[in-house]
């Protein structure tokens, strides 16, 4: 809404938190959305680290079920997506994802998947299709 040169507007927005010691929060933040197994899709450095540790005994805890995933290295190919899907197919209603890009990338796609129940190259429930990758050929802009 607009008045003279004021503008207000609303933002809901779900809650975050973030700051030093955070992932010991986890476990009780998926309970209170209805989690009980969630998938913890991480990279390898965060699997070695004690955030790894502090987040499933935060879970572990909070009376969540988990595993992790972390068979990807550097950027996520199409076949690394689709085994994590295959993964996130297992029984889970949760996803984590912790480290870097990677991770988080193939968490949300997990979820979409997961969600959606779709298939590799099928459309989503709003008729828009799943992009697939393509190679670029010559003359290709």
């Amino acid at each position: 809404m607009t008045s003279g040169s004021a503008t207000s507007f609303a933002f809901d927005a779900p809650a975050i938190q973030f700051g030093a010691g955070s992932s010991a929060d986890t476990g009780e933040h998926l309970r209170r959305l209805g989690v009980s197994h969630a998938l913890i899709v991480r990279d390898r450095f965060v699997g070695e680290s004690e955030t790894a540790e502090r987040l499933q005994s935060s879970l572990l805890s909070a009376g969540v079920e988990s595993a992790a995933y972390d068979c990807f290295g550097g950027e996520p190919s199409e076949s690394s997506v689709l085994d994590a899907v295959g993964a996130a197919r297992a029984g889970f209603d949760g996803f984590v994802g912790i480290g870097g890009g990677s991770a988080l990338d193939t968490a949300k796609l997990c979820a979409l998947f997961r969600a959606q129940h779709l298939k590799h190259g099928q459309r989503c429930r709003d008729n828009r299709r799943r992009p697939e990758p393509r190679r670029a050929r010559d003359g290709d802009e």
